[in-house]
């Protein structure tokens, strides 16, 4: 009878039914904006990555293949994109799994390329392109997580040099990684804090209400 008077008085129910949505079956992805930005910057790396795939594909020892590495980088770029938006992405073993493939990409110019152009170069995905997955991870995992992607990054770069050469003077590539993950990491995690404190403020909302009534 109670919950037949709440739900005749409308504005009780109207309150709970918001508290319920925002605990809902399918609670909102706080990182959402995030997501959609990163995408926006996938494609621009990727336009990027296929101005520099044109430019230096003739120089390649291997260039047939440098094309078949790109169509490999694009349709995954593709599926990572389509996961993020669409939300089956945001989980830790497909960020791990595009780590992996930047890693496993960036390192292959060494199959492609010869050993002077290596040297001379950065590797054929361009290190834009490979930021992708500093800033996936920073989304997901957090300021951490995002620099420790930014420096495994830069792991693979020196792998494929054969050397670590760190001149911040002239090449600021490693501050810009390690940057990138914390800023965006830091932003993934204050949008999910605010988020958390809007879902208790709602819940005390409802409970106070529900208990002026009942009183």
């Amino acid at each position: 009878h109670q919950r037949c008077g709440v739900l005749s008085t409308g504005e009780p129910a109207t309150r709970l039914d918001e508290s319920v949505s925002l605990q809902g079956d399918v609670a909102p992805d706080p990182a959402a904006p995030l997501w959609r930005a990163a995408q926006v910057f996938r494609l621009l790396s990727c336009l990027y990555a296929l101005g520099f795939q044109v430019t230096i594909n003739p120089h390649l020892e291997h260039p047939v293949a440098g094309w078949l590495l790109f169509a490999v980088l694009i349709g995954w770029s593709a599926a990572c994109a389509v996961g993020y938006l669409q939300g089956f992405g945001r989980r830790p073993a497909w960020v791990v799994a595009e780590i992996a493939v930047v890693a496993a990409l960036m390192l292959s110019t060494e199959f492609i390329a010869s050993e002077q152009w290596v040297l001379d170069n950065q590797s054929w995905p361009t290190t834009l392109w490979a930021t992708n997955a500093t800033i996936s991870a920073a989304i997901l995992f957090g300021p951490i997580g995002g620099m420790l992607t930014g420096a495994l990054v830069m792991a693979a770069s020196a792998a494929l040099k054969g050397y670590v050469h760190i001149d911040l003077g002239r090449n600021a590539t490693v501050v810009v990684e390690l940057v990138v993950g914390l800023a965006v990491g830091l932003a993934a995690q204050t949008a999910r804090r605010a988020h958390a404190e809007l879902e208790q403020a709602a819940r005390l909302s409802a409970s106070l209400e529900e208990r002026e009534r009942l009183s």
